[in-house]
């Protein structure tokens, strides 16, 4: 009896993992996806045009030097506008990753609608500014707006829903920032590694769903409009870049003590500026009047020191994102056709200068392309020394990457995503993965030697601080019976989004011998069983908020009634 019995309870849990796994996992991405790939892509589409019309604006003034008091001012009059609207909606402060990351681990929360069409049109401001600043971080925002968007359409049909709700706006963040970069492997990366900084098979694939559909959407509409007839593109297409050959691994060596310098340099330059700032109470309109002015006062002039280039909107090098300047250092670098040492130079101070001021001011835009911006400017430079030292300029464009890489990887700390996303917006450079992950290493050792703090891990302890403040840390132990049919049944502990703050502390159940049992299961590798009695400890600023989300994840039904002990 035993013998048909189990191919019976096989084929019942199978079935029941694709009605309550799989199903929703490809229904959720589906959705997700396709809205995340027609929002992140139009929106970017918007953001470019933006910036290149501000570069152009720019460079005109240049050679018209009587319009500059009016750029001036019209700048000025910009930083007001930010400054009011600002005031509307507070949370739109800064770049969105470490906000959406906040929303991700469960401690922050979207105001939906406001924040969505806010993120589009402050940014988009912001890029018209030209404001050193990137599209991505407001692409990741809009992606986890999405997926929470359509979360809570989901919820009213279906109650259940409610404990996809983190995993849905993981996968639209992930896919936001997929579409941004054209990049799909790095949306995937970015959720386990920076996201929430842990594997887990539900996170993987329901990111995945979202982020294959998402990235199908966005490039049919590339080739649909003509924007780009090839079905696959690189958003840095620049060529074949020659491999660095291991008998100059001491280059690498040397470039990754130089990055990892320059990382912690500007990541404590970032941080000094806001504690300055914050230190004199300098109010949100005067930070935001010297950002404005003074990216407007440096995007005219800085014409003057590219225009030897003789590239129309030279004023782009400098300003928004900063997506010309990474592809004009990737292509044809060399001592006669590239950059100078001088103009390399003046550039990266520039740039590590206003996006700093503008970060700190709390206009909103992206830092992962500025972040780019400046480990290419690292590469240029040290590229022009190996070059003089008797490096063959065609390994100049590898310089840069690797340099752009290990970066990323240094001041976020997230040493895959660098990697990944240098490989996929280049098309290239899968040869040189060796010499990339070394120099990455490095880096990351340099400042973590320093002891410098991961930029969005830094940015998100303020968001939380802001939105908790005047709110006391409740302390309380729950007793939490797990229901039939609950989202977390069937599940390791480990692979559950538990409400943030709370922790497993001990499982009671009855045992094979009816025998009732306390277990502790600090490696979250047990399967969570109906039946079982979950004790959890907690520490929330909103009680409530963090019942309904665990009661969302170990109940069948809306109806409950844990049994609370404050430890205050």
């Amino acid at each position: 009896m035993d013998s048909h019995a189990k191919p019976y309870r096989i084929k019942q849990s199978f079935t029941k993992y694709l009605l309550n796994t799989v199903l929703p996992i490809i229904i959720n991405g589906l959705v997700i996806g396709i809205l995340v790939g027609v929002v992140v892509w139009g929106y970017n589409f918007c953001a470019e045009h933006i910036t290149e019309f501000t570069a152009e604006i720019y460079t005109k003034v240049y050679y018209k030097m009587y319009f500059l008091p009016l750029v001036l001012v019209g700048m000025g009059a910009l930083a007001v506008i930010m400054a009011l609207l600002l005031k509307f909606i507070p949370e739109l402060v800064g770049s969105g990753i470490p906000y959406t990351e906040g929303v991700m681990r469960g401690e922050l929360k979207y105001k939906k609608i406001k924040m969505f069409f806010g993120t589009i049109a402050y940014s988009l401001l912001t890029f018209f500014s030209g404001l050193p600043l990137g599209s991505e971080g407001p692409s990741v925002q809009l992606g986890g707006l999405v997926g929470d968007i359509v979360n809570a359409g989901e919820e009213k049909i279906r109650w259940r829903a409610k404990a996809w709700r983190r995993l849905s706006i993981t996968s639209g963040a992930s896919a936001g920032l997929a579409v941004a970069f054209n990049a799909p492997l790095t949306g995937l990366i970015f959720a386990l590694e920076e996201g929430h900084k842990r594997f887990s098979p539900t996170i993987l694939l329901s990111t995945a769903s979202a982020v294959i559909f998402s990235i199908l959407t966005s490039r049919c509409l590339n080739y649909w409009t003509g924007l780009r007839t090839d079905f696959t593109f690189y958003i840095f297409d620049v060529g074949e870049i020659a491999t660095l050959p291991y008998s100059s691994i001491w280059m690498l060596l040397l470039l990754g003590i130089i990055v990892g310098l320059t990382a912690a340099l500007f990541s404590v330059f970032l941080s000094y500026t806001r504690r300055f700032y914050d230190r004199f109470k300098i109010k949100r309109i005067y930070r935001l009047l010297i950002a404005y002015v003074l990216v407007g006062l440096c995007g005219v002039l800085v014409v003057g020191i590219v225009s030897y280039t003789n590239e129309e909107n030279s004023a782009g090098f400098l300003l928004g994102g900063g997506a010309r300047l990474v592809k004009k250092m990737l292509s044809n670098f060399s001592i006669d056709n590239s950059f100078s040492w001088s103009t390399i130079f003046v550039l990266l101070i520039l740039k590590m200068i206003l996006i700093s001021l503008s970060s700190n001011s709390g206009s909103t835009g992206g830092l992962f392309i500025p972040m780019l911006v400046v480990g290419a400017l690292i590469g240029g430079l040290c590229s022009h020394m190996f070059i003089n030292m008797g490096m063959d300029s065609k390994y100049a464009a590898m310089i840069v990457a690797i340099a752009m890489s290990a970066m990323m990887a240094s001041i976020v700390r997230a040493p895959l995503t660098g990697i990944i996303l240098v490989c996929e917006i280049t098309g290239q450079f899968l040869n040189g993965f060796l010499q990339a992950a070394i120099v990455v290493v490095i880096s990351y050792f340099v400042v973590e030697l320093l002891s410098i703090k991961p930029l969005y891990d830094e940015l998100l302890e303020g968001n939380i601080k802001a939105a908790n403040k005047g709110k006391p840390l409740v302390h309380v132990e729950i007793e939490e019976i797990i229901d039939n049919g609950s989202f977390v049944t069937g599940r390791s502990v480990r692979d559950i989004l538990w409400p943030a703050g709370c922790q497993v502390e001990k499982i009671v159940k009855v045992n094979r011998e009816g025998e009732v049992v306390t277990r502790s299961d600090k490696g979250g590798e047990r399967l969570i069983h109906a039946g079982d009695l979950y004790i959890i400890k907690c520490e929330t600023h909103n009680l409530d908020d963090t019942l309904d989300e665990l009661h969302a994840l170990t109940s069948s039904t809306p109806e409950y009634e844990e049994k609370i002990t404050h430890l205050d």
